[in-house]
């Protein structure tokens, strides 16, 4: 049974996902069919995912490879690109319809058996129309939040691009420890992994909001990264990093 607080978080989530009217149009949403209630609880209904989310896809790629999960290999790359390229485009969506996910981690994005990432949970998905909150999301999630949001309670298109940067991050490393130090988590890039990559991770971080690159410019980018990697057999993967 919800409280008071879940109920509106609810109807919040609700809401939001009826407002994306052509949500079928997008095919990097989790697609909602609507919901139902009875006295005590309430129900959302959606598609069938039938390949887990991408958290747990990490997982298992790391402890599959032929190396123990704390040392550098190489692995196939140009699928979770793809991912990380099917993620941003569900938030340009989102973004046309001034809506912010604010929460897109691994284990909110959900993959099917045709190779396609969508991002799922709006729970705590807010409208961009106002970009300072007095709804904070709660602290367990702070490692994938932007500076601003941390501290200010300011949620925006670039604090999206800051948590996507985290994403690309875990996709890198199959999985990311986030180490800390007096209250504060750092974001540090794999030295052996692709330089291009890295530089687009770091330039996703920057303090500055209005430093950070756009959607479209994060997009263009990693395209030309999977590109590279299509085109050169040679090289057909990047070097992943599981850090411990």
């Amino acid at each position: 049974e919800r409280n008071k607080n879940q109920r509106v978080r609810f109807k919040n989530e609700v809401d939001i996902l009826r407002s994306l009217e052509d949500v079928n149009s997008c095919s990097n949403i989790f697609h909602f069919y609507g919901y139902c209630e009875d006295e005590k609880f309430e129900y959302s209904v959606f598609e069938k995912c039938d390949q887990g989310d991408l958290k747990q896809h990490l997982k298992q790629l790391r402890y599959s490879s032929e190396n123990p999960p704390n040392v550098t290999f190489n692995t196939k790359s140009t699928e979770l690109i793809t991912h990380a390229l099917d993620v941003l485009a569900g938030i340009i969506y989102l973004k046309e319809k001034k809506i912010i996910h604010r929460l897109v981690i691994p284990m909110n994005v959900y993959l099917f058996s045709n190779g396609r990432a969508k991002l799922s949970n709006f729970y705590f998905a807010i409208s961009s129309s106002s970009e300072s909150q007095s709804d904070p999301v709660p602290r367990q999630y702070y490692p994938w939040l932007a500076v601003e949001s941390k501290r200010q309670l300011i949620y925006s298109n670039q604090s999206e691009i800051w948590t996507f940067g985290v994403l690309l991050l875990e996709i890198v490393s199959l999985g990311y420890s986030f180490p800390r130090e007096e209250g504060e988590f750092y974001l540090i890039p794999p030295k052996s992994c692709d330089k291009k990559l890295n530089w687009l991770m770091e330039s996703c971080w920057s303090k500055s909001p209005a430093s950070r690159p756009s959607c479209q410019e994060v997009y263009s980018q990693l395209q030309g990264i999977r590109h590279h990697l299509e085109v050169n057999q040679e090289d057909d993967s990047i070097v992943m990093t599981t850090m411990v």
